[in-house]
């Protein structure tokens, strides 16, 4: 939960052997002080925590509700990086 802009970590640190109870209680807190959404910021929508926070809706009959996404670049460290790199520069010629 990270209303940041330059934060680099903006997932929600869950116990890996609680998640989903983590998650329950997270949400139970927020609904508790008033919150009528929680907004992760640039959390990985492919993430553990993400899938414990739709398994927590599911279970209270919700939907997680995607405003904006994207996908990063990721860089291909499978290839030779000179074969990589003149096939990208025939590319562009």
């Amino acid at each position: 939960m990270s209303a940041d802009p330059y934060g680099t970590l903006c997932t929600p640190l869950l116990d890996r052997g609680a998640a989903d109870d983590a998650a329950a209680r997270l949400m139970q807190q927020a609904r508790k002080a008033g919150a009528h959404a929680l907004i992760l910021r640039d959390a990985s929508l492919d993430g553990a925590a993400m899938k414990s926070f739709g398994e927590v809706l599911q279970q209270g009959g919700m939907h997680p509700l995607v405003l904006q996404s994207h996908v990063r670049a990721c860089l291909d460290a499978t290839r030779d990086a000179d074969e990589l790199l003149r096939d990208a520069w025939a590319r562009r010629n």
